[in-house]
């Protein structure tokens, strides 16, 4: 039921197996959600992936709102409110504080406000292009002839972003990592640490390893980990998708001991460079992160896009007015916190 929902939504057959994992397998320690029937059809649902979350001078049981869908043929009956609603009355039999989300639909944002949330602001949407005059032929939808006529000016694109490239500094070492890799138990402890003092979530390796796991389209989540003396000071995790015929290389994380700050550009360019060789025409990044991270990026290249998302948080008294949580400069939040692009 719930992988032909999801296949509905997203308009094309999901293997069950991916949407498994994705969804945690649907173990309630890890993910909650409700479905609507009307009479015998599943008519939507909505889900909510629980987590820990610092927030001030505690730590609450959070959910993160995902997954929302109501079927065409059952809106006018209302399905959508009471799908939230129903949601919202059950978090508490649940040992869930509150629940918060980001979404890049406006409208969808104004109507979750409507029902009782809270918008505390919006994070930008930055981009860099890696085969522009691909990019531009999959985003406007030009013939084939066009997309093949760009394959030489993304060729020079590319060898200019390759004399751009910097080199990781000495001693520093840049390698792949995969899931079992001691090495997620090191970020995940650089995360936290980067988390502290920030609304945040509270990571650790066995959470980090299974938000790691397959996507719910079937592609790979990747990481990379910076090294110095056999010891990581740094990792940038990422992913590939299709986004309106555009592949894109989403940068989810980026990640560094506050003592190894050239750990994060080198990342970031081999990141790119892994990405473009994998087929990626852009990238996409959140600009929740350091302030000094999304000041390295803008430098680098990367450009704000008029995409946004929104923040909302349900209850309102989670984030009263003057309280460090209803600012969302005081929030630490990325790609990797999030589960849809």
């Amino acid at each position: 039921m719930v992988v032909s929902l999801l296949s509905e939504r997203d308009g094309h057959a999901l293997d069950s197996a991916h949407v498994a994992s994705a969804l945690c397998g649907l173990d309630p320690a890890h993910l909650v959600g409700w479905i609507a029937m009307v009479g015998d059809e599943p008519a939507g649902l909505t889900t909510m992936y629980t987590r820990d979350q610092r927030w001030g001078d505690r730590t609450i049981r959070a959910g993160y709102w995902s997954h929302l869908f109501v079927r065409e043929e059952f809106r006018r009956l209302m399905v959508y409110p009471q799908l939230v609603l129903a949601m919202m009355r059950g978090i508490r039999p649940l040992g869930i504080d509150g629940i918060f989300t980001g979404t890049r639909r406006p409208h969808v944002a104004e109507g979750h406000v409507k029902l009782g949330f809270a918008k505390l602001g919006e994070y930008r949407v930055l981009y860099k292009p890696l085969r522009p005059f691909r990019l531009l032929a999959r985003y406007k939808d030009w013939p084939a002839l066009l997309h093949a006529a760009a394959a030489p000016g993304d060729g020079l694109y590319g060898a200019y972003l390759g004399l751009r490239r910097g080199r990781a500094p000495a001693g520093l070492s840049l390698r792949a990592a995969e899931r079992a890799d001691a090495a997620i138990d090191a970020l995940a402890a650089l995360l936290n640490a980067a988390g502290q003092g920030r609304i945040s979530q509270v990571w650790s390796a066995e959470s980090l390893r299974r938000r790691l796991a397959r996507t719910i389209d079937g592609y790979d989540y990747r990481v990379l980990v910076a090294e110095r003396g056999g010891r990581v000071v740094g990792g940038a995790v990422y992913r590939l998708t299709i986004r309106e015929r555009v592949a894109a290389g989403i940068v989810m994380e980026l990640i560094a001991d506050r003592a190894e700050p050239g750990a994060i550009p080198a990342l970031l360019g081999e990141l790119e460079r892994r990405v473009r060789t994998e087929g990626a025409d852009t990238t996409l990044y959140l600009d929740g992160l350091e302030p000094a991270t999304n000041a390295m990026l803008a430098a680098a290249g990367h450009r704000t896009s008029n995409e946004t998302y929104q923040m909302l948080v349900w209850p309102r008294t989670l984030v009263p007015a003057g309280a460090g949580a209803a600012d969302l400069a005081n929030w630490r939040f990325s790609f990797l916190d999030h589960d849809a692009f």
